[in-house]
C-alpha cells in the first residue's frame, strides 16, 4: 500500500514536467513523509543511518550534482571529528574536534550561502569608491 502510494506521488504530473521533476513542495513533503514512515517502521538503526544518508545525497544530487560534493565534504568533516572526539579521553582535545567541525562545516555554509551578497556589495563599495574591480560570482 505504501509503495503504490509512494509510486503514484511520483508519477503526478501536473505541468508535462519530466517524472523525475522534484520541484513540486506537496509531492516531495507526501514523498519524504511515506520514506520516513517506512524507515522507522521497517529498518534497524544502523541501516536508518545509512538510508538517511543515500536519501539526503539523492535529493541533493537530484538538484544539482556537484552539491553532492558539498555534501560530502561536510559529512566527511563531521565524521572524522567524531572519531577525534570518542578517541580522545582529555575534555579539551574532545572541545577541539568539535570546535574545528563547527568551524568548518558553518565556513562551508557561509561560502556558498553568503558569497555572492558579499561579492556585489564589495563590488559596489570599490565602484564607489572609484575602483573599477569585478568580483567574480558564484552561480
Amino acid at each position: 500500500m505504501i509503495l503504490r502510494l509512494l509510486l503514484l506521488l511520483i508519477a503526478c504530473d501536473e505541468d508535462s514536467k519530466p517524472k523525475s521533476s522534484w520541484h513540486n513542495a506537496v509531492q516531495l513533503y507526501c514523498i519524504l513523509g511515506v520514506l520516513s514512515d517506512c524507515l522507522y517502521r521497517v529498518f534497524k538503526l544502523k541501516y536508518k543511518n545509512l538510508f538517511l544518508l543515500a536519501a539526503s545525497y539523492y535529493f541533493y544530487m537530484n538538484w544539482k550534482p556537484v552539491y553532492a560534493l558539498l555534501l560530502f565534504s561536510s559529512t566527511l568533516i563531521t565524521y572524522l571529528a567524531a572519531l577525534g572526539i570518542a578517541h580522545f579521553e582529555d575534555q579539551q582535545k574532545k572541545k577541539g574536534c568539535l570546535v574545528i567541525s563547527l568551524v568548518l562545516n558553518l565556513a562551508i555554509l557561509f561560502f556558498f550561502k553568503y558569497y555572492n551578497f558579499a561579492a556585489e556589495n564589495i563590488t559596489a563599495l570599490l565602484h564607489y569608491s572609484g575602483l573599477a574591480i569585478q568580483l567574480p560570482a558564484l552561480n
